[in-house]
Formats: C-alpha cells, sequence, structure tokens
C-alpha cells in the first residue's frame, strides 16, 4: 500500500497532464487516462485506494496548477471513486476474477464494466457537475463518454500486464521468462505506428475523402494472436499516442470522434481475440504441464512399482530360501531320526518274534506302538512342509478305487472292534472298476479321517462310503464318507478344524493327541487333486467328512491291475543258493536288516561304504544289493552308477534310505536303483523287495 501509493500518485499526475494534450477539440480529450490508473489501482489494492481515488484533482491541482492557468485547482471528484472505483470493485470482489485478460469470461467483464463506468462518469460529468460542450449535450455525454473508455481499455490492461509479468509464466509479451524482448517490442511499436500513419498520410496525399484507418487492424490482429494480452495493451497504447501526432499534424479534429469509436472498437475486439489467443495457449500450456505432471507421476510409480518388484522378488527369493533351509533342515532331521528309529522298530519286530512271556510281549508292543505314533507324527510333518513348498508330486496312475477303500477300511477294523465300534465299509454297485490318478493320495486322506474316527469315536458306527456320480464322458466323480458317532465339534471348531497345528483341545492335558495336521494335509491334498474336503459335525452327535474328487474311468484293466496279488512267503528255499550284498555305514542299522536276512534264510554280506561295495562286487556275484544313500565317502548313488559302469546292469540294486524326499526318491531313479525301502525297514519290506527283484545265480 504504502509502495503503490507514490506510484499512483505520479501516474495519476502524468497521465492527467498528457490527457489535457490530447484535448483534440476544446474540452474532450482523446481517451482520458487518468480513468484507466483509477480503474486498476482500485482493482489491484481494493478499498484501500478510495481516498487516494477521491483525492486524485486535489492533488494534481496542487501539483501542476489548474487547466485555466498555473493557480491550483483544489476540488474533488467523486465520480472516479463512484464510477471507475465501483466498477473495478464490482470486478474483484463480486465477480472475484483476479487475471481478467487472460480468459475471455474475464475479458468480457472487464470491458462491460469499462464502458458501463465510462457512461455513468459521462452523465455524471455532464449532468450533476454541468459540463456543456458546444450546447450539444447528447454529443458531449458520448465524447465523455469514447474518451473515458479509451483511457480505461488503453492504459488498465497495459498496468496489468507489467504486473503479471512478475508473478506468473503466462504467454505475454512481458513474461517472467522472457522477461522484455526489446527487439519484438520495438518491432511491434514501430509496425503499429507506420499502419497508422499510412491510415493518415495515404489518403491526404491522395486526396481522398474515404479513410485507411482499417490499416490498423493488421498489426492489432498480429499483436492479439503472437503476444496475447499484453502485446494487444502495448500496442492499443502506440496508437492512442500515434493517433494524436497523426491528428495534430494533418488537423482532421472533425472526424475525432469517428475516429474515437473506431479505436474503441478495435481495442474492444483486439481484447477479446488476445484474450482468447492467451486463454487457449494457456490451456495448451496447462495440458502440457498436466502431460507432464501426469508422466512423471507414471514415471515415479513404475519406479516405486519396480522397487516393490524387487523388494516383493527379494522377499519370495528370501521366503523362498528360507523354505528351501526348512525343508532341508527337516529332511536331515528325518534322516536322523529315522535312522536310530530303524533300530529300535527293528529290533523290536525282530524281538516280537523270540520266545517272550506276556509282560515283555506288551511292553515291546508298547514300545512298536509309540515308535509307530512318532513315525507319524515326522510324516505329517514332512508331508505338510513339502505340500507347502510345492515340492509334493501327484501321480496319475490306474486303481482300483472299491479295492482301495476295502483294504484302507480293514486296516483300522481290528482298532475299531478293540473299543466296541462297529467299523462298515459300503461299496454302491456302480462304482467303476479302474480309474486314474493317485490312489496313495487317496489312500492317505482316507487313512487320516478314519484314524480320526476312530481315535474320536468311544461307542456306536463307523461308517466308510464310496459312491459315484456320472459327469458325463469318461469323467466319474466319487465320493469318499466317513461318518462317526464320536464326541462331534462346535461351530468355532470347525471353523478352524483345517488350519495347521489346531486342535480342539488345544490344552496340555487335553485326552486326545496328535500333531494337529491330518486334516490340514488332507484338505490341501484334496485341492491338489482338484477335489473337495468338507465336514459336518455337530457336539455330542458325531461327524461327517466327505471326500469328493473327479477322476478319468478306463475301461480296460492295466497289465499290473490283471496280475494277481501274491503274498510273500518265508519259504527258504525259494532263496537257496541266493547271495545279497548289504551296504549299511551304520552299524545298528546293519545289524537290524542283518537280523531279518537272517529270519527270511537270505544270506549276506556287508560292505561299509561304496568303496567297499565295488571291490567286493568284483570279486563275488550277488544277486541283490541293499544300498544305503548317504553314506561317507562314496555315496549310494555314485556306487550305484559304478555298478551300471562294470556292466552288472541286471544286478538290482535298492535303495535303504532314511532320506524320504522327493528329491532322493529322483536321485534313486537317476543313478539306476530299482526300488526303494524307506527307514525304519520292516520285515515285510524286505521280502516283499526280495521275491520282486531276487533273481537266481547263474
Amino acid at each position: 500500500m504504502l509502495t503503490a501509493l507514490p506510484i499512483f500518485i505520479l501516474a495519476w499526475v502524468f497521465f492527467f497532464q498528457v490527457s489535457k494534450v490530447y484535448l483534440i477539440v476544446p474540452g474532450i480529450s482523446f481517451c482520458f487516462l487518468p480513468a484507466g490508473v483509477t480503474f486498476y489501482f482500485v482493482y489491484r489494492y481494493g478499498l484501500r485506494f478510495w481516498l487516494p481515488t477521491l483525492s486524485g484533482p486535489f492533488i494534481t491541482g496542487l501539483l501542476v496548477g489548474s487547466r485555466s492557468g498555473f493557480w491550483p485547482d483544489f476540488h474533488l471528484d467523486l465520480r472516479h471513486v463512484v464510477c471507475f472505483g465501483g466498477a473495478a470493485l464490482i470486478l474483484r470482489y463480486y465477480l472475484k476474477i483476479e487475471k481478467p485478460l487472460t480468459n475471455v469470461r474475464g475479458t468480457g467483464w472487464f470491458l462491460t464494466l469499462s464502458l458501463a463506468s465510462s457512461f455513468l462518469s459521462a452523465l455524471w460529468v455532464q449532468l450533476i457537475q454541468g459540463t456543456e460542450y458546444s450546447g450539444d449535450t447528447t454529443g458531449a455525454v458520448l465524447g465523455y463518454w469514447i474518451g473515458d473508455a479509451n483511457g480505461i481499455i488503453l492504459l488498465a490492461p497495459l498496468f496489468m500486464m507489467f504486473e503479471s509479468a512478475g508473478r506468473s509464466n503466462e504467454p505475454v509479451l512481458f513474461s517472467a521468462e522472457k522477461r522484455v524482448n526489446l527487439s519484438e517490442t520495438g518491432a511491434l511499436i514501430l509496425l503499429v505506428a507506420f499502419s497508422i500513419w499510412l491510415s493518415f498520410a495515404i489518403p491526404k496525399a491522395l486526396g481522398m475523402q474515404v479513410q485507411l484507418w482499417y490499416l490498423i487492424l493488421l498489426p492489432i490482429i498480429w499483436a492479439a494472436l503472437r503476444y496475447g494480452p499484453s502485446g494487444m495493451a502495448l500496442s492499443l497504447l502506440t496508437a492512442c499516442i500515434t493517433v494524436v501526432v497523426c491528428l495534430e499534424i494533418y488537423g482532421m479534429n472533425q472526424r475525432l470522434l469517428e475516429l474515437q469509436i473506431f479505436i474503441l472498437t478495435v481495442a474492444t475486439a483486439g481484447h477479446v481475440l488476445a484474450a482468447a489467443a492467451a486463454e487457449r495457449k494457456l490451456t495448451r500450456q496447462r495440458l502440457q504441464n498436466q502431460e507432464a505432471h501426469l508422466q512423471s507421476e507414471v514415471e515415479a510409480r513404475t519406479h516405486e512399482l519396480n522397487q516393490e518388484i524387487r523388494i516383493r522378488a527379494q522377499a519370495e527369493m528370501g521366503a523362498l530360501a528360507a523354505s528351501r533351509t526348512k525343508s532341508e533342515f527337516l529332511a536331515n532331521m528325518s534322516h536322523e531320526i529315522r535312522t536310530p528309529m530303524n533300530g529300535v522298530l527293528g529290533l523290536t519286530q525282530l524281538m516280537l518274534q523270540t520266545k517272550l512271556d506276556n509282560q515283555q510281549r506288551r511292553y515291546l508292543k508298547l514300545i512298536r506302538e509309540s515308535g509307530e505314533s512318532l513315525m507319524t507324527v515326522l510324516n505329517d510333518i514332512l508331508d505338510y512342509s513339502r505340500i507347502e513348498t510345492g515340492e509334493l508330486k501327484i501321480e496319475d496312475k490306474p486303481f482300483n478305487p472299491e479295492e482301495l477303500v476295502l483294504k484302507t477300511g480293514d486296516l483300522f477294523r481290528e482298532p475299531a472292534e478293540r473299543k466296541g465300534v462297529a467299523l462298515d465299509i459300503e461299496v454302491t454297485p456302480d462304482i467303476p472298476a479302474t480309474v486314474t490318478g493317485d490312489a496313495n493320495r487317496v489312500r492317505q486322506i482316507l487313512t487320516n479321517l478314519l484314524s480320526n474316527a476312530v481315535k474320536f469315536t468311544q461307542k456306536g458306527r463307523i461308517c466308510l462310503c464310496l459312491s459315484a456320480e456320472n459327469t458325463g464322458g469318461s469323467s466319474r466323480r466319487l465320493t469318499f464318507r466317513v461318518t462317526d458317532t464320536g464326541i462331534g465339534m462346535s461351530k468355532e471348531t470347525v471353523e478352524g478344524l483345517f488350519q495347521p497345528f489346531y486342535q480342539g483341545d488345544s490344552s496340555s492335558s487335553r485326552k486326545f493327541n496328535g500333531t494337529g495336521l491330518g486334516l490340514a494335509i488332507s484338505q490341501r491334498l484334496a485341492i491338489l487333486l482338484n477335489g473337495e474336503l468338507t465336514v459336518r459335525s455337530e457336539e455330542g452327535a458325531g461327524s461327517e467328512f466327505t471326500f469328493t474328487c473327479r477322476f478319468e474311468q478306463i475301461t480296460y484293466p492295466p497289465a499290473e491291475a490283471a496280475m494277481p496279488e501274491t503274498e510273500p512267503e518265508t519259504n527258504p528255499d525259494m532263496w537257496e543258493n541266493q547271495r545279497l550284498l548289504l551296504v549299511e555305514d551304520d552299524n545298528v542299522n546293519a545289524e537290524v536288516i542283518g537280523a531279518m536276512l537272517d529270519v527270511l534264510g537270505v544270506e549276506h554280506d556287508r560292505a561299509q561304504n561304496g568303496e567297499d561295495a565295488l571291490a567286493m562286487l568284483s570279486l563275488v556275484n550277488y544277486s541283490m544289493v541293499l544300498m544305503d544313500c548317504q553314506m561317507p565317502g562314496m555315496d549310494g548313488f555314485e556306487c550305484t552308477r559304478r555298478i551300471g559302469a562294470m556292466n552288472r546292469n541286471n544286478l538290482p540294486v535298492i535303495a535303504v534310505s532314511a532320506g524320504v524326499m522327493e528329491e532322493e526318491r529322483d536321485l534313486c531313479k537317476e543313478s539306476g536303483m530299482v526300488d526303494f525301502i524307506p527307514k525304519p525297514v520292516l520285515l515285510e519290506d524286505i521280502r516283499a523287495a526280495l521275491i520282486k527283484h531276487m533273481k537266481p545265480l547263474n
């Protein structure tokens, strides 16, 4: 405010004097520039400039004297406050247009208020102050109106454009980036001045009655389109000054009003055209800025997504590494646990075949059952780990679903009957004879369900049912249902039933033991088989588990199914003159397996590692090799490959290993082993392998 006040006073005084010079016809100025000063400063600074506006003529009178002489002119001029200041306040406060010349709407309101306030000012001067002009009231009003309007439209935009040069980056001649381009500014001024001079000089030289004022349109249009509002304001002010000079030179005062109206019309149209051009440039610039902003946001977001992908990839790699480490740890722990368990269960099995009293036999059975329970826990943990890491493979082989159900159910008949619980097996007659799928995983699911049914049923009945549904073509949907009359489950227990390690009763004193993995594994196996496992239960009224899966039916029995199964026999004569090589580094396991071979009547030798085995094979013609996989020095895989290189491919090598992960089984096949016996080794497993693979000596 304090900085703008002296500028306002100097501008008012200077342009007041300039306006006096513009008095072409006595009493009327070509354009009253103080009207533009008043309009701009009130618009720019608001109500704070009402008092300076009111005292503008008074201050001018003190500084430059009156129009009639050199004595001060002490009068106040309310018309500036009421007319020009009021129009500026309407534009600022009521219409709230901050930059009126940068868009068509703001320019339209600026021009409308300029014309309206100039008209009111003209009426004020003529009617209220009583100023007369040659006795023609209408002409005087029109002259004052056009003069004041030209003063506002020619000068106020110039102030606005100079101010905007320091506050924005709008596409104007005096922009913040360009500053003032002196060469272009000078060219614009000379072009406008030259075109106006031609419009006066040519008719005067040729004696023409028609004026060529339209020549000014070409530079005005060019300034509006090229430089926008700033170029328009500068070119109009140049035109105003040049017109006044030409009027003085060529003496055409009688056509002053026509020229004023023409200049006002050109100025009005030029400002609208400049505003449209500026609005278009600003719109294009905003679109470019928005496009650049969106591009930067896209780049930033892309960078963030790439970072997230890298972080996620690192996390996945870390999780994969952790999962791999966990799997390796579980595999190693499984190997280390199964190795001593082979001695515990193997020796227990051998001792049960000796003469024992009842108490000793009962103790040994308890030891065997405890060992088998421990192996069940270990197998559950390994299965869950393999499912979680995606390492569990699903096979697709032919099997007989009815036979699978009957044999699986028979395994639990004796434990159920010991508790006084009936175990029924129901198979509908429409069951296909042979389907393709993973029979081992289906058996594992049914085993888990039947084991739980026997565990939680104290009286009543357990039923294993198998039914089929034709789904079109060769596809059949088989439904395995296990129902019991056991303790049942609450709704809360059912909701968390398939979560890993979940226990309906998680207290340390619960009645029923278990890892809580059986049902979690069963559900995941059902999903891997493209099936579904559901449960219905009511507390105190039993439970019903339903496993549904789709299988492909085959119309011909496979060769394996056509061959009758024979129970292994323990006839010592069947292995007469047969000799077997046992390759085992652990002394306890070697003694256990050796004792089982003695029970079966098979002669055998033992090698402690792969090097010893190769040396013994070069001396003795063995009928079979039982090969441990993990041994110091040369392991079982390398030893088996060396045996194949010795042209002994017809010699069956059977893996006997505590490693039961799929990777180790695959390594066994790749190295040339024909079968796999997991530890703990059972007598029945060795007997079955002997019958299947032992070939007579040549």
